[in-house]
């Protein structure tokens, strides 16, 4: 073993130092050149490890900025329509229909939200859909009255149709020069009776319009109580919205103005359930 080792040390010691200086500056320059290489791929591997968070993020950005709006969108809508129920057609339609863009845009809300954000949005939903189902028994009786409106609609109506041809039919009698007494009398008997028929529907449709006045008065004051409570939880919401956005900038200033705008609108409907209370 140590004669070979001899014998190649030897064999070394015959190449020129020209030779190795070409070798040792080849090896320098192959090491340097694997260093570059590693190098390179590891920075093009954190570049595109960071391109590709950036995409995500920029779509994630994306979609929940078109979800976010939409969402914002039917809350603001969402109050008006629950106030019109009390004028929604529960025999041809069913009520609720209007409310589904609402209840559709909060479900993506809270699908794409950050948990923060998420939770509120449920918390609020929750709220609205327990409002709801409350509302609807409230409108029952208010159904009942306006169906009753429409029956004595349609019998005034008829009523007054058979009035009108009555009258015309007296009316022919007269000009035709030959009077009947029998027929006209006759004809006196059917006016009063249509008459008498299209004052009592008319009646009745008064006194239902004025039932239905009261309940939709009191409809709208458990509405707007209601919604006085609910509306509390919207000002975070729309805090936590902002911030997944990531429009943080001055974001206390506007929590402040979120807050006072709310005690104004508390007012407004403090001073509109007296007012409705006054006039009923």
């Amino acid at each position: 073993m140590g004669t070979i080792l001899s014998e190649f040390f030897k064999i070394l010691g015959l190449v020129p130092d020209v030779v190795w200086s070409g070798i040792i500056a080849s090896l320098l320059t192959f090491i340097g050149v694997m260093l570059s290489n590693g190098s390179n791929t590891k920075r093009l591997k954190i570049q595109l490890d960071h391109d590709a968070k950036e995409k995500a993020k920029e779509r994630t950005s994306v979609l929940r900025r078109d979800v976010y709006l939409k969402a914002v969108e039917e809350l603001n809508r969402v109050n008006t329509k629950l106030v019109a129920l009390a004028k929604a057609d529960f025999v041809n339609s069913n009520p609720t229909d209007d409310l589904q863009d609402f209840y559709a845009a909060a479900s993506k809300l809270q699908l794409i939200a950050e948990p923060e954000t998420s939770i509120l949005a449920s918390k609020l939903v929750a709220a609205y859909g327990i409002l709801t189902m409350r509302l609807l028994a409230k409108l029952g009786p208010l159904n009942d009255i306006k169906i009753e409106i429409s029956i004595s609609d349609r019998a005034y109506d008829v009523a007054a149709a058979e009035v009108d041809r009555v009258l015309e039919k007296q009316r022919l009698l007269v000009e035709s020069g030959q009077p009947d007494l029998v027929q006209m009398a006759a004809l006196n008997n059917a006016y009063d009776f249509s008459s008498s028929q299209a004052k009592e529907y008319a009646d009745q449709r008064v006194a239902a319009w004025s039932a239905f006045h009261l309940h939709h008065v009191e409809y709208v004051k458990m509405v707007m109580l209601e919604l006085k409570t609910i509306g509390e939880q919207q000002p975070p919401l729309m805090i936590a919205i902002r911030r997944d956005l990531g429009l943080t900038e001055k974001i206390e200033i506007l929590q402040e103005h979120l807050a006072s705008q709310w005690k104004e609108m508390e007012e407004a409907v403090n001073q509109s359930l007296d007012l409705i209370s006054k006039n009923t």
